[in-house]
């Protein structure tokens, strides 16, 4: 994401919660075909991957020092105290 290649990703663990829209997901790995062909897709200089990589810019931002660093000291409040 952070280097403006387009995520093609399983749907697990925290993935989505992580990428939220800025990325193509697969919810099966038992049509391997079909996730190839997506993937043959999202690499081609397209449509869909000009997409996802302005997705993933956007995305990208809720993840800068400026906008996490208080996220992670009330997290560490919380654990070991002021």
């Amino acid at each position: 994401m952070w280097f403006e290649v387009p995520v093609f990703a399983f749907k697990s663990s925290a993935i989505p919660e992580t990428l939220g829209e800025a990325a193509v997901m697969f919810t099966s790995k038992d049509d391997l075909a079909n996730v190839a062909a997506t993937a043959h897709l999202l690499v081609q200089r397209g449509k869909l991957r000009r997409a996802v990589i302005k997705a993933q810019q956007q995305r990208r931002l809720h993840f800068l020092p400026e906008k996490v660093v208080h996220l992670l000291d009330r997290l560490t409040e919380e654990l070991v105290g002021p």
